[in-house]
C-alpha cells in the first residue's frame, strides 16, 4: 500500500520465483468502490500474476467479517481497541451477547504452515478459530484494565449468537491451539501496560 493505491506483488515474484504467496493485505475503510479495488481486484490481479510467474501455491487469507451476518462487528479486535475506547467513540453492538469467535496470530501462522504442506488443502477454505466468548466478555476485559465505565450499546442491533466451526481445519490439517486465550490476553494486558495506557 502506498499513497492509497494497490500494487499486487508481481515485482516480487518475478523477482524470487516465489513458490508461495500468502495474500492477506486489505483495507476496512473507505468508500466502496475503494474497498472493492483494493480487497477484491487487488487479489484477483496478484493472484493471476503469481500464477503466470509459476507460483506453485497462492493462499488467501480473510476475515470472517465476510460472511454475511447482520449486525456482525468488523472494527480492529486488537489493542487498537484501547485507544477507541479511552477516546469513547467506541459503542457495544447489541447488549453485548453477541458471538465472538479468536484466534492467536501464532496460531493462525500455524495454520497457513499446516495448510502449505497439506495437499488436500489445494482449493479449500477453513475457518481458524481458536474458541467463541462474546463481544461484552471480550471487551470488559479491555474495560477493567483501562479502568472505564461501562460502554455504551446500540441496543437497536440484533445480536448474532451463532458459531463458526473450525473442525475441518482439526480434521483435515491437524490444526491444534497452541497459544490459549488466557495467554492471548496477558500479552494483550502487558502490551498496554507497557504503553502506558494501564494506570496501576
Amino acid at each position: 500500500m502506498s499513497g492509497g493505491r494497490y500494487r499486487p506483488g508481481g515485482r516480487a515474484a518475478r523477482r524470487g520465483g516465489a513458490a508461495l504467496v500468502v495474500h492477506c493485505a486489505a483495507v476496512i475503510t473507505g468508500t466502496p468502490e475503494e474497498m472493492l479495488r483494493v480487497n477484491v481486484e487487488g487479489a484477483r490481479l496478484l493472484a493471476e500474476t503469481a500464477m503466470q510467474e509459476g507460483c506453485e501455491h497462492f493462499l488467501y487469507l480473510a476475515t470472517i467479517a465476510v460472511y454475511a451476518l447482520e449486525g456482525r462487528p468488523t472494527s480492529t479486535w486488537s489493542v487498537l481497541l484501547a485507544r477507541r475506547m479511552i477516546k469513547g467513540n467506541f459503542v457495544l453492538s447489541g447488549d453485548g451477547s453477541a458471538s465472538f469467535p479468536y484466534v492467536h496470530v501464532d496460531n493462525l501462522v500455524d495454520a497457513v504452515i499446516k495448510a502449505v504442506h497439506t495437499a488436500e488443502a489445494i482449493g479449500q477454505a477453513y475457518n481458524i478459530v481458536d474458541g467463541q466468548t462474546t463481544a461484552r466478555a471480550y471487551t470488559d476485559r479491555f474495560r477493567d484494565w483501562l479502568g472505564l465505565k461501562p460502554l455504551p450499546t446500540r441496543q437497536e442491533v440484533v445480536p448474532w449468537r451463532g458459531r463458526f466451526s473450525g473442525a475441518k481445519a482439526e480434521r483435515e490439517l491437524g490444526y491444534v491451539t497452541h497459544v490459549s486465550y488466557e495467554a492471548t490476553m496477558s500479552e494483550a494486558e502487558r502490551y498496554l501496560a507497557e504503553r502506558g495506557m494501564i494506570k496501576r
